[in-house]
């Protein structure tokens, strides 16, 4: 029984320490959005994410729910503790309740320089729900995520 405990708990240390399980868990994220062309920051915002074992994810944004709802997407390991997240979110007219389209958000992912803190950087597009085609300019953005004790 000792050794099955042992045996447990190194495994779980293991994949504690895997950098390409490092992005699993819950983030409180600070966005500031940029200028794409110069980098200039316009704004700021903040979210949670949720990574998932096995690639899911669930970003829930600051904005109203009368702006953006819930993003639902997945993450892929790129190489070492750099992570490809994508994410996809309903967003709406704040004045008419409309819907607008849907958001598509790119991001790639740094964790480090320890391992409850992130940096990355992100692109999102407005498409309409039923073409699928751009819908304005696209959006940069800059996130420094910090992980939930």
């Amino acid at each position: 029984m000792l050794a099955a405990l042992i045996t447990g708990a190194l495994a779980t240390r293991a994949e504690a320490q895997d950098p390409k399980r490092a992005i699993e868990g819950t983030w409180f994220v600070q966005l500031t959005f940029r200028n794409c062309a110069d980098g200039t920051a316009m704004g700021s915002a903040f979210g949670l994410n949720t990574f998932v074992e096995g690639g899911a994810m669930l970003g829930e944004p600051s904005a109203p729910v009368a702006v953006n709802r819930t993003g639902h997407g997945y993450w892929i390991s790129v190489a070492g503790t750099a992570f490809l997240n994508r994410m996809a979110l309903f967003s709406y007219n704040p004045q008419t309740g409309a819907l607008a389209g849907v958001r598509l958000v790119t991001r790639n992912i740094d964790v480090g320089p320890g391992r409850d803190e992130f940096t990355s950087r992100d692109s999102d597009q407005l498409y309409d729900p039923l073409t699928f085609t751009p819908i304005g300019p696209q959006g940069c953005a800059t996130g420094i995520g910090r992980r939930l004790p």
